[in-house]
C-alpha cells in the first residue's frame, strides 16, 4: 500500500480475547487460570505478547517510512479499561 502512495495507516492490536464470554464458556479452565477480571490469563498473556511485537514492528516502520503516519490502536488497553471502569462507559 505504501508503494502505491498510501501514507496514513492504522495498525490495530488484538483485544483482550481471554475475556470473551464464548472463550470462557468453551475453553476448559480452573479458577486459578483466571485473573482478577475473570479472564483467562494465558490467553491474555499471549495477546499482550503479540501486541508488544506488533507495536515494535510499527515503531520500526515509523523509522523507515518517515513520510508515513502510522498509528497503533491499542484494543487490549481500551478493552481492559472498559472492564475495569464500566460505569464510566455507561454500563
Amino acid at each position: 500500500m505504501y508503494e502505491e502512495g498510501a501514507r496514513n495507516f492504522l495498525v490495530v492490536g488484538i483485544a483482550a480475547d481471554g475475556c470473551i464470554s464464548r472463550l470462557l464458556t468453551l475453553l476448559p479452565h480452573q479458577p486459578e487460570d483466571l485473573d482478577s477480571l475473570g479472564c483467562v490469563k494465558a490467553v491474555n498473556n499471549y495477546v499482550q505478547y503479540h501486541n508488544e511485537k506488533l507495536l515494535e514492528a510499527v515503531i520500526e516502520l515509523r523509522s523507515k517510512l518517515e513520510d508515513a503516519h502510522i498509528a497503533f490502536g491499542d484494543y487490549f488497553g481500551i478493552n481492559v479499561d472498559i472492564l475495569l471502569n464500566a460505569t464510566a462507559y455507561g454500563k
